[in-house]
């Protein structure tokens, strides 16, 4: 891809997909919080 080594490119797709799924994780199980705190 673009001429680059074969583990840039991994690196290149790995890292952000990695973050992408790490968020989308942490926005799914954080998203009821604010419904927690009101029913206390």
């Amino acid at each position: 891809m673009f001429g680059l080594p074969g583990f840039t490119v991994l690196v290149m797709t790995v890292i952000p997909l990695f973050w992408i799924i790490y968020t989308a994780g942490f926005y799914f199980m954080t998203r009821d919080w604010a419904n927690a705190d009101e029913e206390d």
